[in-house]
């Protein structure tokens, strides 16, 4: 379920030089490359630590298709490595964990306040239940026990639908504490049941229990869980009047589970009478939480942005202590609309006028020094296109195919009493078809500058970014239009766009999502060249 705000401010880039400039703000340095011959997730950075970077990563097996039929041609397969501080690899192994049919699947590596975990599952068909292990990671040659310690298990025994629980787990803001959250098997048309688990930072189990939803199950959708540093478990929901409800009839409500609950506390997270688009949290150092989204217009029709909202909750009497609402001007919602209109016809031009902003989503919320607010936000949204295929022989088969869409970036700035004092717009449009793995942008905070690092495309980068329009990127398909980009935004609101390396002369992308800001002027990223990867270390000047 992902969210993920964080606190800790991501952020990303490439950069090599082959766009040599004099006053470039960066210097980048390349690690040694490694393999993946299969198709493959892009690595996830778990840890970092003096000693050097871990990467967890698993690989996908791969299919080809004999008359319509897939046939597996490769297994899937997950690796522990380590990288010293020049990123060379000093420890790269295959996770395998028993054999046959006792075999586990590694699904996670874990951080919490310096400890390594790993995370496996396996499905006993005997007894039809799923069992979820955990084994702690040795630093210093990353091994772990032969046999891991069981802390859940899903019974389906009756359920002949059910499929594989999907287990998750969030950090509490100091990294104290886990929770573990996963659904439970249940009957059609009933309240969805969850369970929770929270553990200390060595995953030592503090408090669990069941959790059935109030509302039937097409009346109310989870959107996120959260965990305090006091172990408190916060469930925000979205949650429609009734069945079969229009796009936006809905509120959000937020559900707190503590150590021996009967029934959870529900508060309601309505703004100002405002019909809300989005919300999302963001767990404080002392457990406040920091609400923020954005809201439409009055009769609330369909992608209707106005403006966006933060509120904040007390942590221990979830009062609200303060409340901000930002209009978003009428001619920025009229620019980012007609830009987004790429190349549509004149009739969808026409139609989409009488429409406003695309929805908002927050990754970054930032408290300032002073007490002022710094909102971080990116205009993003999916959408499904079906077809069918005919056999000639008077059947076929559907398909289905996803497209993501990342926007421009907005960052909101407030001043300490709430007030806003800019609006700044990266522009930006990325398009791809079935996966977001390259879409999105990494952020870092250095100094006086925000970092973002994404995929563009070459003719998006003059320099002078206040008046130059955005031009449209179809997709990530034309190797030789593609390029890393540094854009750099300044306490005056100053943009400056660096290229950082060309896809075409390196064949290499960046995963923006997949990165760590190691310390005050130094990050880590995750590029791709061809069927490789490699980390790379980013230092700004």
């Amino acid at each position: 379920m992902k969210k993920h705000f964080v606190f800790v401010f991501l952020i990303l880039l490439g950069s090599l030089s082959l766009f040599a400039q004099s006053n470039k703000s960066f210097e980048l340095f390349l690690g040694e490359e490694f393999a993946d011959k299969n198709l493959t997730l892009p690595p996830s950075i778990f840890a970092t630590d003096g000693s050097g970077y871990y990467l967890f990563q698993n690989k996908m097996a791969a299919y080809v298709a004999i008359a319509f039929i897939p046939i597996k041609v490769s297994k899937e397969a997950s690796y522990l490595r380590k990288f010293d501080k020049n990123l060379n690899s000093t420890i790269s192994e295959e996770i395998i964990l028993g054999s046959g049919r006792t075999a586990e699947d590694p699904i996670l590596a874990y951080s919490a306040l310096g400890n390594l975990h790993l995370f496996s599952t396996l499905q006993d068909k005997g007894d039809r239940k799923h069992l979820l292990y955990h084994r702690s990671i040795n630093k210093k040659d990353l091994s772990y026990p032969a046999e891991g310690k069981l802390l859940t298990e899903v019974s389906y025994d009756g359920f002949p639908r059910y499929r594989y629980p999907n287990f998750n787990f969030e950090r509490s803001r100091d990294s104290s504490k886990v929770l573990l959250h996963y659904q439970l098997p249940n009957v059609k048309d009933a309240p969805d049941r969850f369970k929770v688990h929270v553990f200390n930072e060595e995953m030592i189990e503090l408090w669990n229990a069941p959790f059935t939803l109030p509302y039937p199950e097409n009346q109310l959708f989870i959107q996120s869980f959260e965990l305090s540093n006091e172990g408190r478990v916060y469930v925000l929901a979205k949650y429609y009047d009734t069945p079969k409800a229009k796009a936006y009839n809905y509120t959000y409500k937020l559900f707190v589970l503590t150590p021996g609950f009967e029934k959870a506390d529900e508060y309601d997270l309505g703004f100002r009478d405002k019909p809300l688009s989005n919300l999302q949290l963001q767990m404080e150092p002392d457990d406040d939480i920091v609400c923020v989204g954005s809201y439409m217009a009055g009769d609330g029709k369909w992608k209707s942005v106005e403006g966006v909202f933060f509120f904040k909750l007390n942590g221990t009497t979830l009062e609200r202590e303060t409340e901000r609402l930002i209009e978003i001007p009428t001619e920025m919602v009229r620019d980012l609309m007609s830009e987004d209109m790429g190349n549509k016809s004149e009739k969808k031009k026409k139609k989409m006028e009488e429409r406003t902003l695309n929805s908002i989503h927050f990754n970054d919320v930032v408290l300032r020094s002073d007490g002022g607010l710094l909102m971080v936000g990116e205009i993003s949204y999916s959408y499904t296109t079906s077809y069918y295929v005919s056999d000639g022989q008077g059947g076929g088969y559907w398909v289905y195919k996803t497209v993501y869409v990342s926007g421009d970036i907005l960052t909101f700035t407030l001043d300490p009493e709430g007030e806003i004092e800019r609006i700044d717009r990266i522009r930006k449009y990325q398009r791809q078809e079935e996966s977001n793995v390259l879409l999105s942008y990494g952020m870092a905070i250095t100094r006086d500058k925000l970092r973002f690092v994404y995929n563009d495309r070459i003719e998006n980068l003059p320099l002078s970014q206040k008046e130059s329009p955005r031009l449209y990127v179809p997709s990530f398909g034309r190797k030789n239009k593609q390029l890393v980009t540094l854009a750099s935004l300044d306490a005056e609101g100053n943009i400056k766009k660096e290229g950082i390396v060309s896809v075409k002369e390196a064949e290499m992308y960046a995963f923006p999502r997949e990165a760590k800001q190691v310390s005050g002027s130094e990050m880590i990223i995750v590029l791709q060249k061809g069927k490789k990867r490699r980390l790379a270390k980013i230092t700004f000047k």
